[in-house]
């Protein structure tokens, strides 16, 4: 399949730092909020900072919410980092309720701790249900203060932090959102990326 990478960007997000550590592994790649750009791509990715409502309606007022919608009802592939992840469920409660892209069921809600989740964990009852490579001994960065609620079925990995939440969730191969930031997460990141952006190139 066409393995170029496009980064979506919806006026919010970790772009700079995706990019680079994409660019590292090989694929060409562009960061754009143009549909025509992004549907030239056979690789999405969602990066995520920021807040759901401010996310969604970036993404609504450039028309990409339906491209990403039709994108994973044809099964083309789609990465979703941290929010970006938390944007596949159907809705998010940050700042009331806010619909989200629906591209699996579940919602955005705030994690069952007072404190963010902020620094370096490691990844607990995985499963390489879609063929990524999970390494449960290695630590990586989260920077979160919301998480969702979704079937265990969709789960590939979760984490913990007051509470136990999926850091992992894949739909077949061609939808897969990580709560974490592989791109902050030295060597252990890298692999990861490596691993799930090769997995959907077989897609």
């Amino acid at each position: 399949m066409n393995s170029r990478v496009g980064i979506v960007d919806y006026g919010s997000g970790n772009h700079g730092s995706v990019l680079n550590t994409v660019s590292k592994l090989g694929y060409e790649l562009i960061t754009s909020s143009s549909r025509n750009d992004l549907e030239a791509c056979g690789i999405l990715i969602l990066p995520g900072v920021g807040s759901y409502a401010s996310a969604m309606k970036g993404l609504v007022n450039n028309g990409l919410d339906h491209m990403l919608i039709r994108r994973s009802q044809n099964k083309q592939p789609i990465l979703g980092i941290c929010l970006g992840m938390q944007l596949f469920v159907e809705s998010g409660t940050e700042g009331g309720y806010t619909r989200g892209l629906g591209l699996i069921p579940g919602q955005a809600r705030r994690i069952q701790c007072r404190l963010p989740h902020i620094g370096w964990n490691n990844l607990v009852d995985s499963r390489s249900q879609v063929g990524i490579r999970i390494e449960e001994d290695q630590d990586f960065y989260f920077n979160h203060s919301y998480v969702i609620d979704c079937s265990d079925d969709l789960v590939s990995a979760k984490s913990f932090h007051g509470e136990l939440f999926p850091s992992i969730v894949a739909w077949e191969r061609h939808l897969v959102g990580v709560q974490f930031h592989p791109e902050k997460s030295q060597n252990s990141g890298i692999r990861l990326l490596s691993s799930i952006l090769r997995n959907m190139c077989n897609a």
